[in-house]
């Protein structure tokens, strides 16, 4: 297992809607993938890279208003639930039957959940009191936001040094952010 530093943001209001804004349109990019990927399973085509797929989905209006930095990061998540998820088909440990990867939605009302965000090293910086997170421009103009998005947090990082990849997850059932 990685090092990883768990800490629980604490964003004020404006910073709340941004951040599910952001994590709807992050939701919204895994189902896009996810849909693509599923589609070709079940017509058994090939399953596309991730590469492939951000090439495809490249002119998507999900793709450009998360921005490409996001989008591919998240295709790469998904790739390793597929990659996962064939890897439990072929084991011989596993008895149950292997679902595929989910789509990001609540059943009971049909609406796309915030749920997860993925960012590389270059989208999101961390000091000892902020994580400094960069937003799409549309949200920028809108919020009147400069630079990046810097929300308070609380918790202590236990690892220093350079940082690898941040996923920003959003519990809904008690409303907080990790």
């Amino acid at each position: 297992m990685k090092r990883t530093n768990t800490i629980e943001l604490k964003p004020t209001k404006q910073q709340t809607r941004i951040l599910k804004d952001i994590l709807v349109r992050s939701s919204a990019m895994w189902n896009l993938g996810n849909y693509e990927k599923r589609q070709a399973f079940f017509k058994r085509q090939t399953i596309p890279s991730s590469f492939k797929l951000a090439e495809k989905l490249k002119i998507h209006p999900i793709y450009k208003s998360l921005g490409s930095a996001y989008s591919q990061q998240i295709l790469n998540k998904l790739q390793e639930a597929w990659s996962s998820f064939f890897g439990s088909i072929k084991s011989k440990k596993v008895k149950n039957k292997v679902g595929l990867p989910r789509y990001f939605k609540n059943r009971r009302v049909n609406q796309t959940t915030p749920e997860l965000l993925i960012c590389s090293n270059d989208c999101y910086r961390i000091d000892n009191q902020n994580i400094y997170i960069s937003c799409p421009k549309d949200l920028k103009q809108k919020f009147g936001i400069k630079g990046l998005l810097r929300v308070k947090y609380n918790g202590v990082l236990k690892w220093r040094g350079k940082q690898k990849r941040m996923e920003l997850k959003f519990i809904s059932c008690i409303k907080k952010f990790y």
